[in-house]
């Protein structure tokens, strides 16, 4: 009996999706909503996910600096958090960089992966 071993990876579709609703799920455990529009794109040992609209009307009125510092300082104390939420979605995350521009309402994370991952090639 030949075993398929493509059959249990995923596409990179499939993760690049399961990384937004790990990502999105974080947002809204830790900031109580999650973001209006969120992508996703592996790229060699790097995952880029953008998130819009992911601050709130108050928390865009603490002005720029203050709503940085906050969100950096929420990341960085559950860094860990997000990094297994990012593992769960079948990525190898050693590391988050993050930064947020309050005047766009645009976020980015990259996320440093120890190996490229093993992706599932479609066949049609």
């Amino acid at each position: 009996m030949e075993v398929d071993l493509n059959s249990s990876l995923k596409t990179k579709g499939e993760v690049e999706s399961a990384l937004c609703d790990a990502v999105s799920g974080f947002y809204r455990e830790h900031f109580g909503h999650g973001p209006k529009d969120i992508q996703a794109s592996l790229v060699g040992r790097m995952a880029l996910v953008h998130l819009r609209g992911g601050t709130s009307r108050y928390e865009r009125n603490m002005g720029s600096e203050l709503l940085k510092s906050v969100r950096e300082r929420v990341i960085s104390s559950a860094r860990q958090v997000l990094l297994d939420a990012v593992r769960d979605a079948g990525l190898d995350a050693e590391y988050v960089f993050y930064d947020l521009s309050a005047a766009t309402n645009d976020e980015v994370m990259v996320f440093s992966l120890e190996r490229e991952p093993v992706l599932r090639v479609r066949r049609f």
